[in-house]
Order: structure tokens, then sequence, then C-alpha cells
């Protein structure tokens, strides 16, 4: 039992320190991302009571504590042995796991609101703003779209350029019409982004006015252009393909 246990016990700390480590290169490129901090704090504690566990059953398992009396087995196994195998899967539990979805839906919550007040304080720093509206391009809420799409607006070019980057992350619908309005703007960045956020939603009604700009005199205007309707004819197929897979056979 001991080996065997010993056995998982190595698979399950090798794979749970690959996953920590691969959440704590994520937190260090993401600083600004709460759940992959929370997400990083949930599997140390993971690994903590994992090693905890582990290193107490193996101890007592292979040590002479208490084996020359004949009530030394008893103790080992309930007072020690089989604590010890709870408390260590869980931390497996934990280490594998990270945030449960209910944790991280309710944690995305939180941050979107805490970023939106951001956005909307004229006081807070421009650079903090900024970084408000890339990070809300992560959370998929109508609220959200609502919010960058006022963005597209804003009096800071930045801040416009993220937002459009933002809801070209999140490709709702709704954001289609007023990106195909910020085509307008004299920024050529701004209409660059528009075009590539256009592309990523894939909606058709964007079609007429992207074929405009094929004829645009500056190469990167009509490179874009040109991918964004590809990205839009090979969506358009896929719907075709998946609509046609969903149609119910009719029978001989």
């Amino acid at each position: 039992m001991s080996s065997i246990f010993l056995k998982i016990f190595i698979i399950v700390a090798f794979l749970s320190f690959i996953l920590f480590f691969i959440n704590f290169g994520k937190g260090l490129i993401s600083k600004r991302d709460r759940n992959l901090w929370k997400d990083l704090k949930r599997r140390l504690i993971g690994l903590i009571l994992c090693f905890a566990g582990g290193g107490v059953f193996l101890l007592i398992t292979y040590s002479d504590l208490w084996s020359g009396e004949s009530w030394g087995f008893f103790l080992r196994l309930f007072i020690f042995q089989i604590p010890s195998i709870v408390v260590a899967l869980i931390g497996v539990l934990f280490a594998l796991t990270g945030l449960s979805k209910a944790q991280e839906k309710e944690e995305w919550k939180t941050h979107a609101e805490t970023l939106i007040k951001t956005l909307n304080d004229d006081e807070e720093d421009i650079n903090a703003r900024r970084n408000a509206v890339l990070s809300l391009g992560k959370i998929k809420n109508e609220t959200v779209v609502k919010i960058l799409i006022e963005k597209l607006s804003d009096n800071d070019t930045t801040i416009r350029r993220n937002a459009i980057e933002s809801l070209g992350k999140i490709g709702s619908i709704k954001a289609v019409e007023p990106l195909m309005k910020v085509l307008k703007d004299k920024d050529k960045f701004i209409q660059w982004g528009a075009i590539r956020a256009l592309g990523k939603i894939g909606d058709e009604r964007a079609v007429e006015v992207l074929n405009n700009t094929l004829n645009d005199e500056r190469e990167s205007i009509r490179k874009a252009a040109e991918l964004a309707l590809k990205k839009i004819k090979a969506k358009k197929t896929n719907d075709n393909i998946a609509g046609v897979s969903d149609q119910p056979k009719s029978s001989p």
C-alpha cells in the first residue's frame, strides 16, 4: 500500500508543480489579473497540504515508531496514516483544480465592477484607465460591452484604441455598428483596429464598409480589410456547414 501511495504521490506532486508554475508564469505576465493570483494561491495551498500529508504518511509508514506495541498498528493507521492521506487528497484537489467555476465567475464579476469604476473615474491615473479597458476585454458580459462602446468616443486616443481591441476579443454583435462608425475616425490606428475587430466578430453587416476600404491609399488598411473579409467569409461558411449538419435527416 505504501509503495502504491508513494508512486501516486510523486505523479500528483509532479503534475501539481507543473500547473503551479504555468499559472505562476501567467501571473507574471498578467500582473493585474487578480483571478490568476487567487488561483495560484489556492494551488500553492494545495501543494503544501499535499506534501505535508504525503510526508507525514511516508514518515510514519517507514519509521519504527510504536512498532513494538500491540496497539501500535492501529494508532499509526487511524491517528496518522488515514488523516495524512485525507490531507494529501485535499491538497491534490486544491492543487489540480484551482478556482472553481462558481468562484471564478464571482471573482470576475467583482473584478469587472472594479475595472468599470476605475475606467469611469476621470480623476484616476490615465494609465490605470487604459489598462482597465484592456482588462475588460477578457470579460464577456453585456454590461461590459455597453461600457466599451461608450468608450469608443472617449477623449483619450489610447482608451479608444483599447476599447476597440477589447470589443474584438469579446466578439459581441452589438459592437458591429458602433465599430463601423469608428472607421470614419481620422486616426489610422483606430481605423486599423476597428477593421480587425470587425473581422474577429465576423458579422456580414460589415462587408460593405470593409469593401469600401479596399481602395484605401494606405496599404496597412487595405491588407487589414482583406483579412477581415476573409474571416467573415470563413465564419459564414462554417455557420452554413453547422446549419446543414444540424438539420434533421429526412426519412427515405
